[in-house]
């Protein structure tokens, strides 16, 4: 140990009044002289277990802490130390674990080592999970005790057991049982016979059920407004189909600050009224916004949104968008159908001047679409007039117009829009025109795209992505580059420039094939909430037989999560020609 004395004499140059001040100056800088670093070590745990015993080490907090520990803190942390690796553990079912602990000092540096054998782990030897039928039946609800690891036999785990009870309770009270609780909930845990005994008995009272529905608003017909409520009085109380109501209006576009006042004190016959306030959102709005991409090089976008040009909802926007490689301008006019949070009619115009591959492309178009629900998929049925003018390598140029009839089907399960670890998206469109309705020539073409995302740890997931195009045309020629394929870039091959992997035309310029095939294995690994890094192998590319040969990119990338999704910084090598021994790769939003 340092000592540090401080001594104060009575000399005559010493002004009395000072002392105090001297002794006080002395014994603080004594306090950061003996100050120390101090290195934490632990060995024998590893995974969620370790995570908690860190976060729960006093010792290994005080290193990052702005003031340095003395010795004598050190000490006092240290000695702390076993019965906070206790606590961390009893979580995970290690009751009884064997600690071996060791302080040193080694010039000013404290080293602090904990040898951890956690033991065998206590585990469920009996399980009483009682539940009313109308609960019990629910699919999320044995969906929950299906997944659980709260499970006969099994370790015990606190925060599953935790988590079990509150996804049960708050699914009898999204039922209408807004009284549900556990009238007996306990674990009994017999350390020296590593068991534990569980029980949990659910009660849920009477069932709650909505009355009168309220809405106040004036942005709007009020017939038309109403329409934005699939809910019916007399059904029974959901707060899940509340918060629905409630993102509905305020996705519309037509509301903003959506409130809704439902208290179970205002109940009569256990029905509960309903008041939703919606305050009316401008009818206009203007937006203005710049970027830049690896795909796409700089970008700007200038919009233009009429939110109510009537009281049914009516609306009207126009969007400028223009890069190094692409400037689109459209016009569209939509009309709520059906059920009007989702479903819409639209009439739009488009023009569209691109270098897709190494063809240039001026497109103009006329369209209708209809957006809905169907069997549970969004469905878009449509209608186009295109025509295009195009240049393919160095051929002259040419003319297209196609009138084309389609069809889209998509469905998307997540868990999170922004940030999923579990989730799947499938597209399915299939498209075309016959030459003798207004087309210069008869194609069909079909695509499909998925992807899937999948936990493959606390930190790590696994992202799959699978692409398949396939056009039938007589005479491929006449096919305008909008309706062939490309693949390379940011979302399809990395390690290859933009749509740059496609059949080649005479002097080696890439015009777009018939078929397109592409898949992709990621892997991510998050440090934290907001940092993560990846290793990913894609390959694929467009083609004109299915036995041409495709292209690979292998890399590795920086992951970082934003409020609008994931920000990808890729470096990939590409594995084939064509492609660069480095090509860095940027894109921003949701993984699906």
């Amino acid at each position: 140990m340092i000592q540090c004395v401080a001594r104060v004499t009575n000399s005559q140059n010493v002004i009395r009044p000072c002392r105090p001040l001297l002794i006080l100056l002395s014994l603080v800088a004594c306090a950061r002289f003996a100050a120390a670093d101090v290195s934490v070590t632990i060995t024998g745990v590893t995974g969620e277990p370790r995570s908690n015993v860190e976060r729960f080490l006093s010792i290994r907090q005080a290193q990052s802490n702005d003031d340095v520990p003395t010795p004598f803190t050190i000490r006092r942390l240290h000695e702390m130390a076993p019965e906070e690796i206790r606590q961390a553990l009893m979580p995970f079912g290690y009751y009884s674990p064997e600690i071996d602990s060791e302080l040193a000092q080694v010039d000013r540096e404290w080293r602090a080592t904990y040898s951890i054998d956690v033991g065998a782990a206590t585990r469920i030897s009996e399980l009483d999970i009682r539940l009313p039928n109308i609960v019990g039946e629910l699919p999320d609800v044995r969906q929950r005790l299906q997944d659980s690891v709260i499970q006969q036999g099994a370790v015990l785990n606190h925060a599953a057991y935790s988590r079990l009870k509150l996804g049960i309770q708050q699914s009898a009270i999204s039922l209408g049982y807004l009284d549900a609780s556990w009238t007996e909930s306990q674990i009994r845990v017999d350390p020296a016979r590593r068991e534990a005994l569980i029980t949990l008995h659910l009660d849920v009272g009477a069932r709650f059920y909505f009355g009168r529905i309220d809405l106040q608003q004036d942005a709007l017909d009020q017939s038309f407004a109403e329409r934005f409520i699939l809910i019916k009085e007399g059904e029974p109380f959901s707060t899940d189909q509340l918060v629905a109501l409630q993102f509905a209006l305020s996705d519309s576009g037509y509301f903003q600050n959506v409130t809704i006042d439902a208290s179970r004190e205002d109940a009569i016959d256990h029905r509960i009224p309903i008041v939703v306030q919606a305050d009316t959102r401008l009818s206009q709005r203007y937006s203005a916004r710049a970027g830049v991409g690896t795909d796409t090089g700089p970008r700007f976008r200038l919009g233009t949104e009429f939110r109510r040009l009537s009281g049914r909802g009516t609306t009207f926007r126009s969007d400028l968008q223009v890069s190094t490689i692409k400037t689109t301008a459209t016009a569209q006019y939509s009309i709520p159908i059906k059920n009007v949070a989702i479903d819409r009619q639209t009439f739009s115009g488009r023009f569209d001047r691109a270098e897709i591959g190494d063809t240039d492309s001026d497109l103009y178009s006329l369209g209708a679409r209809r957006y809905d629900r169907w069997k549970g998929l969004g469905r878009q049925l449509y209608l186009e007039f295109e025509n295009e003018q195009f240049a393919l390598g160095d051929a002259e140029d040419a003319r297209s117009e196609l009138l084309i009839v389609g069809a889209s089907l998509a469905w998307k399960k997540v868990d999170d829009a922004l940030f999923t670890r579990r989730g799947l998206s499938a597209r399915l469109d299939v498209h075309g025109a016959h030459k003798s309705v207004l087309s210069d020539t008869s194609f069909v073409q079909a695509s499909l795209a998925t992807r899937f995302i999948l936990p493959l740890g606390d930190r790590t997931r696994l992202l799959l992505r699978g692409d398949i195009g396939m056009t039938e045309v007589d005479d491929l020629t006449r096919l305008p580059p909008s309706q062939r394929f490309f693949s390379g870039g940011d979302r399809t091959v990395r390690g290859y420039g933009f749509e740059s992997l496609s059949p080649l035309d005479a002097e080696g310029a890439s015009v777009g094939g018939r078929y397109l095939l592409g898949a992709s294995v990621e892997a991510d690994y998050f440090f934290n909430d907001k940092y993560g890094i990846a290793a990913f192998f894609d390959h694929g590319g467009a083609v004109n037989s299915l036995g041409d040969a495709l292209r690979s990119g292998v890399g590795l990338g920086f992951r970082y999560r934003t409020p609008i999704g994931v920000l990808r910084i890729d470096g990939a090598h590409a594995l084939n020609d064509l492609g660069d021994a480095f090509r860095l790769h940027v894109s921003l939003g949701p993984d699906l």
